[in-house]
């Protein structure tokens, strides 16, 4: 299953709201914190970001493409385990801050077999020294100068059928303009707040830089 079909079933469980001009983004009277990141390159259908070297709170999943009914189950369960890790469930006991976004990239192992990854962004107080996660499926994953290409656009995703659609114009336009270092094999996910938010949704599709 690809990345983005995988953020569809987890997109209602994702609270969080990016603000453009801001670090920070808002949910009702909640102030989230967004990942923070520069804009190294901006045109006008997409941007590079860097994202530095930062901490993500990780867990993945192995899968078979037959087993539909399976993947459902272990990505509420991947979801469910780094929410537990926000709300105390890490080796200091201690709530985190909520932050934005949540991504989820596919790997393709072999023809069948394919690996999940769902991260979210470590609050930038805990950067330095993060509470280690207890379950033994969660991990600290250091990105190291993250940089990838960002479509951001804005709508009701009740389905997979603009997702995909924003994956294909992304990709487009960076072959288009030839950007070099385009990894059109590593594709994200990123959701920034809940499908069914009566405020403006704001959603991203990235392509890894090399």
């Amino acid at each position: 299953m690809h990345s983005l079909t995988l953020l569809c079933l987890v997109v209602a469980a994702v609270g969080a709201v990016a603000d453009d001009d801001s670090m920070f983004g808002g949910y009702g009277d909640i102030e989230i914190e967004v990942a923070p990141y520069t804009v190294i390159k901006e045109t006008e259908n997409y941007e590079v970001r860097s994202y530095g070297t930062v901490k993500w709170v990780c867990n993945h999943m192995v899968g078979t493409k037959a087993d539909k009914r399976q993947k459902k189950k272990n990505m509420m369960r991947m979801f469910y385990s780094l929410f537990e890790y926000v709300n105390g469930k890490n080796s200091k006991e201690e709530d985190l801050d909520m932050t934005t976004p949540m991504t989820i990239q596919t790997d393709h192992l072999e023809e069948d077999v394919y690996k999940v990854k769902m991260c979210s962004y470590i609050p930038t107080a805990l950067q330095a020294d993060p509470p280690m996660p207890v379950d033994q499926d969660v991990y600290i994953d250091s990105r190291e100068d993250f940089k990838v290409a960002v479509r951001s656009f804005n709508g009701w995703m009740m389905g997979m059928k603009e997702w995909e659609n924003q994956k294909r114009i992304l990709i487009k336009d960076l072959k288009e303009a030839e950007e070099e270092g385009a990894d059109y094999t590593k594709v994200y996910g990123a959701m920034y707040k809940p499908h069914m938010s009566t405020q403006t949704l704001n959603n991203e599709v990235w392509v890894q830089i090399a």
